[in-house]
C-alpha cells in the first residue's frame, strides 16, 4: 500500500542520513545484559505470528490487544501458552483499573514477567497507582515486574497529564518518589512512550 512505501521511504532517509557519520565505540560490560523490545498488543494468535515476531527481535508482548480483549476470551490464555512456546516474554495489561480486580496469579504462567498496571496516567492518579503498587509488592514481591508507561515529553498542549503547576520533569520526579518508590523487590523500570512520527 501506498502507507507502507511512505513508511519504507522515510526508514531509508533515515538509515542513509546516518551511514555516512562515525559513531562512538560501543560499551563493553563485564557481565552480559539484555535490553527489553518490546510490542505493544499481540500478534495473530497462531504460532507462525509469535514465531515471526520472535525473530524479529521482540522479547515481550503487551497482551491484551483486538486479539485477546478480556480475560474471558479464550485467546487470552492461548496466548500466554502461544509466548512460552515461541519464547517470549509477556506483560499483561489491566487498563487503567483501580483497584486491580484481576485475581489470577500470574507467577503459574512462565512466559508472563510482569503486569503493566497503567498506560499515561495522570499525576492525579499517582495516589492509585501507588496503591496498586503496594498491592502488587504483596502479592508478588519481586517475581513479577511493576509495570507502569508514562506518556512523551512532547504532548499536545491540549492534553497534559500533569498538574497545572508542574511540568514533566516534576512529573516523572513525582512518579518516581509517590510510585516507584513503592517497588522494594525486583527492577524499578521507568518507561514512557516516544512518538518520532506523530
Amino acid at each position: 500500500s501506498l502507507l507502507s512505501l511512505l513508511f519504507v521511504a522515510i526508514t531509508l532517509c533515515i538509515g542513509m542520513y546516518g551511514c555516512g557519520k562515525e559513531s562512538a565505540e560501543l560499551p563493553t560490560y563485564e557481565t552480559e545484559r539484555k535490553m527489553m523490545i518490546g510490542a505493544w498488543l499481540e500478534p495473530a494468535n497462531n504460532e507462525q505470528a509469535y514465531t515471526l515476531a520472535k525473530e524479529m527481535g521482540i522479547t515481550h508482548l503487551f497482551l491484551g490487544g483486538d486479539y485477546t480483549a478480556g480475560r474471558e476470551n479464550e485467546n487470552y490464555w492461548a496466548s500466554l501458552k502461544l509466548a512460552e512456546k515461541t519464547g517470549l516474554k509477556v506483560l499483561v495489561r489491566s487498563v487503567n483499573q483501580y483497584p486491580f480486580l484481576d485475581q489470577t496469579d500470574y507467577t503459574q504462567y512462565p512466559a508472563v514477567t510482569g503486569i503493566n498496571y497503567w498506560d499515561e496516567p495522570f499525576q492525579t492518579d499517582f495516589t492509585k497507582v501507588a496503591a496498586i503498587a503496594d498491592t502488587h509488592m504483596k502479592k508478588y514481591g519481586g517475581e513479577l515486574s511493576f509495570f507502569v508507561n508514562l506518556p512523551p515529553n512532547e504532548t499536545n498542549a491540549n492534553w497534559r497529564p500533569w498538574s497545572a503547576d508542574s511540568n514533566y520533569q516534576k512529573y516523572v520526579n513525582k512518579f518516581c518518589t509517590d510510585v516507584l518508590s513503592k517497588i522494594t523487590d525486583g527492577p524499578k523500570i521507568l518507561s514512557s512512550d516516544v512518538y518520532p512520527f506523530v
